[in-house]
């Protein structure tokens, strides 16, 4: 039985802009290793102390590949096959929080995949995958932001 096995490639954040301004541009390719998956995406914002704030949004020019739904997840509406990539490109706009104006944070972007086989999303609901728990686990990436929203190269 072929499982679901996605890899994740961070190409980082693309410019040195601050974080809130016009903002930098951060890139995931999601590399399919394993059975054809539907795939949703989660963007957060994450300080010191664990707080999180979603900063989930369909970025210009990829609106017919991925959708927001309404439990806030992003999601493909089209099947990742097996064997094949599809990069994710974001716009990182910080959410307006003074909490976190100041503070090193960390910007999360998550992958969840569920086998596509016999499972069709319902993308017109408020849970696409309704009670359906991604398998075989969550992937993500990470990048560390300074004080001032800059990538942190430590």
């Amino acid at each position: 039985m072929h499982t679901v096995d996605i890899e994740l490639e961070d190409k980082g954040l693309t410019s040195e802009q601050v974080v809130g301004e016009i903002g930098p541009t951060h890139e995931v390719d999601i590399h399919n290793r394993g059975a054809n998956c539907w795939i949703r995406i989660s963007t957060s914002i994450v300080d010191r102390n664990g707080t999180a704030l979603l900063i989930n949004e369909v970025p210009e020019g990829q609106g017919e590949s991925y959708r927001k739904c309404a439990d806030g997840y992003i999601y493909r509406i089209v099947p990742l096959d097996e064997g094949e990539w599809t990069s994710w490109q974001e716009t990182v706009l910080e959410p307006e929080n003074d909490l976190l104006e100041g503070t090193e944070r960390t910007l999360v972007t998550q992958v969840e995949a569920i086998q596509a086989q016999n499972f069709t999303p319902e993308f017109e609901s408020d849970a696409p995958w309704d009670e359906v728990a991604p398998e075989p686990a969550i992937w993500q990436v990470q990048e560390t932001l300074d004080a001032h929203g800059e990538v942190n190269d430590q």
